[in-house]
């Protein structure tokens, strides 16, 4: 028998039905959908909601009258591999080029049907490997904008239309240089946003963009890359534009904080509060330690008037209480770059940047740290010091400041 093949047609009940729970958590879920939509979903019934997201946004996104991709797309928004923003901007861009090539009969086997398309990257590198069918597709109106840094690795665009983050965009993938649904608008009302040229691309094209008030860091495929990569690709000189004009609130983080005489201080601060605790434990391990007592009695050290003064301390005795002790005490004077790199390892191993009100957490894994050096164990410290510490930064447009005080214990954080 000849092989068929069949089309099957787009219907938006049945696509709405299969895949409604998961359309509605990732609409909930994604930070580029509007609150009011979010809002409207949350008062829906699933598969009422999917229905709406399907119209209103899904089959905007798919440029063709049949919506042949709309079954498609609906899968991958669904499974979390687009984000609602770039469904009209950026995708739909890449679906009418697409189509396009579709009908001029361009595309390669391997490249034809979109369904086969497992994720957007995929599908973006293969339609970029052809030329747009379509003549003129070059931007050439630069719009309004503001060179705000130059040096010898970078310069940095601040766009001030749509017209200009169109430009300077071209060849990447954002939704701000798409040419349908384009984001400038949304991101720009928030905050402003910058694009950076290498003056030494790593390849042809290469561009980042940053956005600040949302906290992205994007490269020309619109894939996060971090502040520390380009910081390190850039030099100081960007580093101090980054933190006091491109991305203020980085000042906030600990890893970033750019006064590193005030940073230690603060550590400071905090390691005369834990200090005293550590004092504190070791006299209740000496205190609680009868065989301490017995020990200086067979060695003579205790006399009528008891213990004698040149008798040997706690720590000489118990000599891994008094390396734990040692180690302890080293943690309160660790320098402002060994500070940044404990908050750069909190943030790899999987937690948000910890900011200058996060620095006790910080102190109490740089205990953490100390402690398994010994493999000794922290006898809680790390644990009380969360509880007991409070950090407070300052900052603000008239002082930047570090206050550093002993309360009342916390529930843990």
């Amino acid at each position: 028998m000849r092989a068929r093949h069949f089309i099957v047609e787009y219907d938006r009940t049945k696509t709405a039905q299969a895949f409604s729970a998961k359309m509605v958590n990732q609409t909930l879920n994604d930070p580029t959908v509007p609150g009011a939509v979010k809002n409207n979903i949350k008062t829906m019934d699933p598969v009422e909601a999917a229905e709406m997201i399907l119209q209103h946004q899904i089959e905007i996104g798919d440029p063709t009258k049949q919506k042949k991709y709309a079954q498609a797309l609906a899968r991958m928004y669904a499974n979390g591999l687009i984000r609602w923003e770039d469904v009209t901007s950026t995708l739909r861009d890449y679906l009418e080029k697409f189509a396009k090539l579709g009908i001029k009969k361009m595309l390669k086997p391997e490249h034809a049907d979109f369904n086969r398309y497992k994720d957007l990257k995929t599908f973006y590198d293969a339609v970029d490997t052809y030329p747009d069918p379509e003549e003129g597709q070059e931007v050439k109106d630069k719009g309004s904008s503001k060179e705000v840094y130059k040096d010898e690795n970078v310069r940095i665009i601040h766009p001030k239309d749509k017209e200009a983050a169109c430009y300077y965009g071209q060849g990447t993938r954002w939704c701000t240089a798409a040419k349908n649904d384009n984001m400038f608008s949304h991101y720009n009302n928030d905050g402003p946003m910058y694009i950076l040229l290498p003056t030494k691309p790593k390849y042809d094209g290469e561009k980042f963009q940053i956005h600040a008030n949302s906290g992205q860091y994007m490269n020309h495929e619109d894939y996060r890359v971090e502040p520390r990569d380009l910081i390190e690709r850039f030099g100081l000189g960007f580093e101090e534009w980054l933190i006091n004009v491109g991305d203020p609130y980085l000042k906030r983080q600990v890893q970033y904080y750019p006064d590193d005489s005030k940073l230690e201080a603060a550590w400071r601060d905090i390691a005369e509060i834990v200090d005293d605790k550590i004092w504190d434990m070791m006299l209740d391990w000496e205190t609680n330690d009868d065989y301490y007592y017995s020990w200086l009695k067979d060695n003579g050290h205790v006399d009528d008037d008891g213990i004698k003064d040149d008798a040997p301390s706690y720590d000489e005795y118990n000599e891994e209480a008094g390396a734990w002790q040692h180690r302890m005490l080293e943690v309160g004077q660790m320098t402002a770059s060994e500070i940044k790199e404990l908050a750069q390892q909190l943030e790899e191993d999987g937690g948000d940047p910890p900011d200058i009100n996060d620095l006790d957490n910080v102190y109490s894994w740089a205990i953490e740290v100390a402690a398994d050096r010994g493999r000794d164990g922290t006898g809680d410290l790390d644990f009380w010091t969360r509880r007991h510490v409070m950090v407070t930064y300052l900052g603000d447009a008239e002082k930047d400041a570090i206050r550093v005080e002993r309360v009342t214990p916390r529930k843990e954080p």
